[in-house]
Order: structure tokens, then sequence, then C-alpha cells
């Protein structure tokens, strides 16, 4: 093709050479032709002929003249002007470029002439008698004829040489003429080849394009199954998520009941590591469903209000185990001036979140990993904020940090790899910020730790209700803050200060025995004293015991900094006399409303805070929920109808269950339940064929406007439009959380009506 392509622009050079020198040729063969035609005009030659033939007349008339008596002088004057101006015509063409060849012939005849000339003048003056005249006439004849001799040889000379250069001249014209003729010969040639070049060139685009509507042919059949294979991949997908969680259902719903129990240490960590494991693979499913979704274009993101403090703050507590059992601490903040109520995907965020504080602490071994958020803009609607995580792990090398991104890629991906992992959870970051209108990135080094980070573009949400203030710490209240991590100290110094509070630090036991002590001295005690558990040389518990058996230090209450894990033991602090404890990492978003119950307590025994890890008890949640509602579960796993049926029960609420939909119309068509928990794939009658049945208007059941609530396995894009679509309420997705069954029962069960007097 390249060859081909060079022939064709060797051609048309060829063609411009070709076409410059035909140009050249007939402008000169233009100018020849015109030299031609002017021959007439300045032809010495026949002037000279002319003058010869003149001085023949001219003698004759003397001659004739001077027979008569009397001369005709003024016929002789005549036949002198007529010869004047042959004269002046042979003069004329003496001047041309063509005539300096004869230039000697030229001088010697115009020599004679002039001097002929003047006795003809003198012969025609009047001044001469008879006698003399004729005498004057006949030397004029005599030098006349004598000039005919001259002029007939300057004609025969003068003709011999026009005659040349006349051959010269049309010799010129042949060969002009042969190589215009030549070029135009070679012009054909080479137009007739282009002709052909073009011609294989129109048939080649007539055969590519054929072979073009052959393939678009073949690509509309080829995307016609593509789309049906992805289709079916979706269903696939579809269908393998709802295998998969259905039993995912029972298993982690069965561990939890377990966990409810009475177990021993050994029981008890057995349970949750399977329950961790079972959670572990249902993040790996909900992966793989996200890079489903990304690919086929699929993913949306949701936009409601949500606490930005209490976000950052939960995906904390998510890692605080894990840091925990690694000796890592993890360190939490947004900066003052970030938006705390704002709209967008909370779920997204938290997400994102996830899999960068828990890839964190996967490569962290000793240090801390910190969550840092701040806002890059913020105006009256908008807010741009940057989430950053640092850590001080392994780090990652500069050449593949470019790679990060792409989907499937780990740093490791060797089989003696010791780390696992997909190598999704970076991709779909990535596609979850950008949708959310910010970018990713890191900046990382081998061996001195990373820096991954976000920016999500979200609204801000508009104040429906006075904003609370934040709470403060009573006035002068001085706190003494007791962590050997530099960064914990800081943050937590940072939000006493912010507070109110006189806040002061210190690395050691032995530092902060000395702070207090310089305090007391100075009139000016600690108030509070926030001492970390878990401290090199002297830990919390050695501290607070040396403070408590001071008595110049007992004014001093003491707070504990306790991880997960030692807030799950307070026997082990509690007869220190320490008033409470915060677990870390500490939680900014009530932090300090913790601070203010315990330093307002007056019973010593601690007292678990917003930082901990303890929930309300289910039943207790239900507390405002009508007592005799009644519940209709529908589920044909009988594992799942099991975990179900007890965690209603511990939620103190009163259930029937239903194996099909069948069954479930029948129940309904002889009680009125109050709410309906609804599993959308059943045999016999589905979900949402029972559902919208319920809801027709020819129905039998007893109250076709019962709320209900789909329980449903499928995760993909449109199973809650196909639920809301179908006549349901709400849904619930499996494995089923506790607290989102909780808070889809809440919105729908009815209320319990206020107590009258």
């Amino acid at each position: 093709m390249r060859l081909y392509r060079r022939a064709v622009v060797a051609m048309g050079i060829s063609l411009l050479v070709a076409f410059t020198a035909i140009f050249i040729v007939q402008t000169r063969q233009y100018n020849l032709l015109t030299q031609s035609l002017r021959f007439s005009e300045d032809n010495g030659p026949w002037s000279c002929f002319q003058l010869e033939s003149e001085t023949m007349r001219m003698a004759e008339a003397l001659r004739d003249e001077s027979t008569h008596e009397t001369p005709d002088l003024e016929r002789i004057k005549l036949r002198c002007d007529i010869l004047v101006s042959r004269i002046d015509i042979l003069d004329a063409f003496q001047q041309a470029p063509k005539a300096r060849p004869l230039a000697p012939h030229y001088q010697k005849m115009f020599s004679r002439l002039h001097g002929l000339v003047v006795e003809i003048d003198r012969l025609t003056s009047g001044s001469l008698d008879a006698p003399a005249l004729r005498r004057e006439m006949d030397k004029v004849a005599h030098g006349l004829d004598d000039l005919g001799e001259v002029l007939h040889d300057f004609s025969l000379e003068s003709q011999q040489h026009e005659a040349e250069r006349v051959g010269a001249h049309n010799d010129n014209i042949r060969r002009q003429i042969f190589w215009g003729l030549l070029l135009t010969i070679f012009q054909c040639a080479l137009s007739l080849t282009l002709a052909l070049v073009v011609y294989r060139q129109f048939s080649t685009l007539s055969k590519r394009q054929r072979e073009l509507q052959t393939l678009a042919g073949s690509l509309e059949i080829a995307s016609t199954e593509a789309q049906q294979a992805n289709r079916s991949k979706s269903e696939f997908l579809a269908n393998m998520s709802h295998e998969i969680r259905t039993p995912m259902n029972g298993v982690i719903g069965m561990i939890e009941a377990i966990l409810d129990t009475d177990l021993s240490a050994a029981q008890r960590r057995h349970a949750q590591i399977a329950k961790s494991s079972g959670e572990a693979l249902l993040t790996l499913l909900n992966d793989i469903l996200d890079f489903s979704k990304i690919e086929a274009g699929k993913l949306s993101l949701e936009s409601i209000d949500f606490d930005l403090t209490r976000l950052v703050d939960d995906v904390a507590a998510t890692f605080a185990t894990r840091a925990d059992n690694k000796k890592i601490e993890l360190i939490c903040s947004v900066a003052p001036g970030v938006p705390a109520r704002l709209r967008g995907d909370p779920g997204r965020v938290r997400q994102i979140l996830n899999n960068l504080v828990g890839n964190a602490i996967k490569f962290t071994h000793e240090g801390e990993v910190t969550v840092l958020v701040s806002a890059d803009t913020v105006d009256a609607g908008t807010a741009t904020l940057r989430f950053r995580v640092r850590d001080t792990g392994i780090g990652i090398p500069l050449e593949k940090q470019d790679k990060l991104f792409g989907k499937f890629i780990q740093v490791d991906a060797s089989n003696t790899r010791k780390y696992g992992g997909t190598g999704l959870g970076l991709a779909i970051s990535k596609q979850l910020a950008e949708l959310m209108g910010g970018a990713i990135g890191l900046e990382s080094k081998p061996n001195a730790g990373s820096e991954f980070w976000f920016t999500a573009r979200l609204t801000r949400s508009p104040e429906t209700t006075p904003a609370r203030a934040p709470a403060r710490l009573p006035g002068q209240l001085r706190a003494l803050v007791v962590d050997d991590h530099p960064k914990v100290r800081e943050m937590l110094v940072a939000r006493l200060i912010r507070a109110g509070a006189l806040a002061d630090e210190a690395a050691s036991g032995a530092a902060a025995l000395a702070s207090l002590h310089a305090a007391v001295s100075e009139g000016r005690p600690f108030t509070l004293a926030l001492i970390d558990l878990n401290m090199p040389t002297m830990d919390g518990a050695t501290l607070g015991w040396a403070i408590r058996s001071d008595p110049a230090l007992a004014a001093t209450r003491l707070v504990a900094l306790a991880s997960t894990e030692e807030a799950t033991s307070p026997e082990r602090f509690q007869p220190i006399g320490f008033c409470g404890y915060v677990t870390k990492p500490v939680r900014q978003s009530d932090f300090i409303e913790s601070l203010v119950s315990l330093i307002d307590s007056r019973a010593p025994a601690p007292r678990p805070s917003a930082g901990g890890t303890h929930s309300t008890p289910l039943r207790t949640q239900m507390s405002g929920v009508r007592a005799d509602a009644r519940l209709l579960l529908v589920e044909d796993n009988p594992t799942n109808q099991i975990v179900a049926l007890d965690l209603l029960a511990k939620l103190g609420l009163t259930v029937d269950a239903a194996d099909n939909g069948q069954e479930a119309l029948r129940r309904l068509t002889h009680t009125p339940y109050d709410l309906v928990l609804m599993d959308v794939q059943m045999p016999e009658t589905d979900g949402f064929e029972a559902c919208r049945r319920i809801r027709s208007l020819d129905t039998p059941v007893l109250n076709r406007n019962v709320p209900i609530i789909a329980m449903t396995a499928h995760a993909m894009q449109g199973d809650l439009e196909r639920c809301l679509e179908a006549g349901m309420n709400d849904h619930v997705t499996k494995p089923i959380s506790r607290q989102a069954l909780v808070d889809a029962l809440l919105r729908w069960l009815p209320k319990q009506e206020p107590a009258t007097v």
C-alpha cells in the first residue's frame, strides 16, 4: 500500500513537470510565430529590390527628359521623392538587429545613395541652364546605373542572408513542434496511466465498500449477539446473586443468632471469624456486581441527605477491630469548615472509603492509618470535598502506580502473593469518584507509606430545621490528653480546644504525672484526663492507679481511651476509678457530648460512650411500634425463614409464616395483617405476582393496602424499580442487615398510640 501511494505521487509529479515543459515549448512556438508574422514588416531584401527598381525608373526618367528641349523638373522631383522614401524604408530596416550582419554593405550603399541624393537635389534646384541641366542629368543617370548594380549585388547578398535566417528559424520551429509533440505524447501516456490508477483505486474502493457493507452486516449480527450475551450475563449475574445471597443470608443470620446466645470465649471467637468470612464473601460479591453494572453503564447514584461526620465515624468503627488486631492506630478527622449536612450517595462515599481504609490497614504492619476530610471548594449550593487516607505501610513502586486503578490489577499478582483481593476495588472506586464529579489518585514510595485521595462534588443539604449548636465543655475546663501517639494527641487536643477547653498533652505516663502535679502546684489542676490504656512502659491502667493513689490528684476525673476489645471488658479498668471510656478511634460526631455526659455523671462506674460499639437492644428499638402489630413472613427457603422468624421474635413482634405467594394470599384473605415481608423469588407464585394480586381491585384479601416490604437477593439495578412497580412499598436486600430491617419496619408498622389521661 505504501509503494502504491509512492507510485501515485511520482506520477503526479511527472505530470506536473510535463505540463510545465509543454507550457514552455508552446510559449516558445508562440514567440517564433510572432517573429514570422513580422518578417513582412521589416523585410530588408524586398525593400532593397524596390529601391533598385526605383533607381532604374529614375535613370530612365532622367534620360527621357534630357532629350526634351525643356526638361520636366516636376517629374524628376516626383521620382526623386519616391526614391528618397524607398531609401528611408531601407534605412529603417538597417536599424533592426537582424540587419547587423549586412552592416558593411549598408554603409557602402548608403554613402553612394546620399551622394546621388545631393546631386539630384542640385539638379532639381532650378539654378542650372539647359545645357548644364542636360549634362547633370546624364551624370546622375550614369550614377544611378552604377548604384543599380550595387543595389543588385546587395539585394542578392541580403536575400542569401535572409534565406539562411529563415532556414534557421524554420529549423527551430520544427524542433519546437517535435518536442511539443513528444511532451504531448508523454502527457497522454501519464494521463492514461493516472486514469488506470484512478480506475484501479475506484475498483479497490468499491471492493472495500462492499467488504465494509458485508462487515457492517456481520457487526450488526455480532452486536445483536453481544447484546443478547450481555443480557444473558446480566441475567446470569442476577440469578447467581440470588443463589449466593440466599444461603449467605442463612449463614450470616444463623451466626448472628448464635452470637446472641451464651458462648464461651473460643466459641464466640470462632463464630465471629465465620461471620467475618461471610461478610468478606458478601463484599466480594458486591464488587463483582458493581463491576458488572459499571461495564453495562447501569451504575447510578442515589441523592439523599446524610451526615458526613457520622459517615466517617461509622467507617472508622467498621475497621476499629481490624486495626486493633494489628496494633495500628486508626485516626479519623473532618476539618473545620466542612459542611456536615450533605446530599448525595452516602453508600458510594462509604464504599470508596471502606476500600481505601481496608487496603491501608491490610498493607500496614505498624504505625497508623489516618482518614482526613477537607473542603476544596464550598459555595451556597455545593461542596467539593477531598478525602485522604494515609498509612505508614509498605508503599507502592512508582512503575506500578499508573496501573493500580485498572481492572483486576494487583501490586503483587504472583502465585505466592501475601495479600488477597480481586483487584476490582480501586477500579470501582475510580468509577464511583468520577460519577460523583471528582477524581482519585495516590502518592506513594516503597517502604514509606501511601496516601490515597479522592474528591467528590456533593450538594449541600438545605437546613429544614435550625442547626443544633455544637456541644461545649464547661468554661475554663482543663483537660490532659495522654497518648503515646502524637497524631492522636494532636487531634484530640484540637477538638477539646474547639469545644472551649484548655487542653494539654502528654506522651507517656511519667510525663502525665509530672503535668498533673505541676498543674496542682500552680493551683490550676486538670479537671479531666483522657488516658490511652495501651501505652508502652506505663500503660493506662497503671497510670490510673497512680493517679487514684495520690490524694493531690483526686479531683481529676479519668476517662479511658479504650480499644474495641478493651471496651468489651470494662471490669479491667472499672475498679481503678475511671468515670467512663471512649472507644478508639474516637468518633468526632459525638465525642464532646460523651465527655459532657461523663463529666456531669457523679457515678464512677464506666458507661459506654457514643464511640463504643454497643448497640441498642433490638426489642428497645421497636418500642414505638404498636404492641399488637401482626406480620406475615412469606419465604420459601426454610433456613432463611428460621433466620427471619428468630430476628422478628427478638424484636418482640408477632409473626406468621407462609412458604409461597399462593399460601400468603390465602392467609391475607382470612387475617388482617399489618405488614407483609415478601420474598421475591418463590415457586408457584413469586413475590411480584403475589403483590399484584394483593393490590388488584378484585382481590379477596382483607386489606389490599397492607404495607409490603420485599426481601430480595437480587441486587442488580432495576430490582427496586420492579418491586415498586409491582406495588411493594419498600425492600431490604439479602443477606438481611438487622438495622436495615429494623429501619424498614419502623417506617411501615403502625405506631403506638400516645397514652391519654
